[in-house]
């Protein structure tokens, strides 16, 4: 094995790599992959979060980047926990885990397709979800509210105490 590349050589791997690094998705140095945009959305759980047998419990949250939501609403909020990918998703889906009392600040970034965010909290009692668009158009932002069995949406200058924690 040689132990230098002469110019050219290092020049057409250099071409090369930056050909496989557009052509493969990665978005590197702006070449490839697909536009995207960044969520403006924020997580609060209540501090009694997912309560059983009187404790508060973590709940796992997962989370579909939506670019059509009839299917997604088709489908049954179980399968969906289990893994379903329904049509009309506009990237692949994640999920984190919240603790009671937690806030959290999303940042990710979604696919210039997705329309929508769907939120699927599961519940000791059965999952509860939610959809909220994508954007960060508004200025008041969007806030996804845990509670102690359910999730719903409000805006960002809603205070801490004006919400159910039922």
């Amino acid at each position: 094995m040689p132990h230098s590349f002469s110019l050219s050589h290092r020049s057409s791997l250099i071409a090369a790599a930056l050909l496989l690094a557009g052509c493969g998705g990665g978005g590197f140095l702006g070449m490839g992959g697909s536009e995207a945009g960044q969520l403006c959305l924020e997580l609060e759980a209540s501090k009694e979060l997912n309560l059983f047998d009187g404790q508060p419990h973590v709940v796992v949250v997962h989370f579909y980047p939506l670019a059509n939501v009839t299917a997604f609403e088709a489908t049954p909020a179980r399968d969906l926990i289990r893994g379903a990918k329904p049509d009309g998703l506009a990237g692949e889906p994640w999920r984190t885990t919240v603790l009671p009392g937690q806030k959290l600040k999303l940042g990710e970034k979604v696919s210039e397709q997705a329309e929508h965010l769907a939120v699927v909290a599961d519940y000791y009692g059965g999952p509860s979800r939610v959809v909220v668009p994508a954007d960060c158009d508004d200025e008041e932002g969007k806030v996804v509210r845990l509670s102690r069995s359910a999730v719903a949406v409000s805006s960002a200058d809603d205070e801490d105490g004006e919400w159910s924690d039922e």
